[in-house]
């Protein structure tokens, strides 16, 4: 949750029509405390998605009888 906030908060989407053409800029506010967060929110949620891969892989792939 902490991670959706504040990527909403740093972040912003503009967009423009120039000759015809859709142009889409994205924008990074330097907002200190909330890149922080979300380079904390980033790195836990990849150590849970990286612990939940280790401890399964064996199981998905078949390797394992018992899961």
């Amino acid at each position: 949750m902490a991670l959706i906030l504040n990527v909403l908060a740093v972040t912003g989407l503009k967009f423009k029509k120039e000759n015809s053409n859709l142009v889409t800029t994205l924008l990074i506010k330097g907002n200190f405390w909330n890149l922080t967060i979300v380079l904390m929110s980033f790195l836990i949620l990849s150590i849970l998605v990286g612990y939940i891969i280790g401890e399964n892989w064996q199981c998905w792939v078949g390797l394992k009888d018992k899961c």
